[in-house]
């Protein structure tokens, strides 16, 4: 719930990756991270 409520107040500026938890890093949803979500984003940032 709390990943869909701040993708909402974002109005879409930025994207939660599965397993997000509030505190934890935030996707910039873009053309530049088309393909590339692997590079920025960890499966141990997620999970605790």
């Amino acid at each position: 719930m709390q990943a869909f409520q701040l993708v909402r107040e974002s109005k879409g500026k930025e994207a939660t990756p599965s397993g997000w938890k509030p505190a934890k890093l935030t996707l910039k949803p873009g053309p530049d991270l088309v393909g590339k979500v692997w590079e920025v984003w960890k499966t141990d940032m997620a999970f605790d």
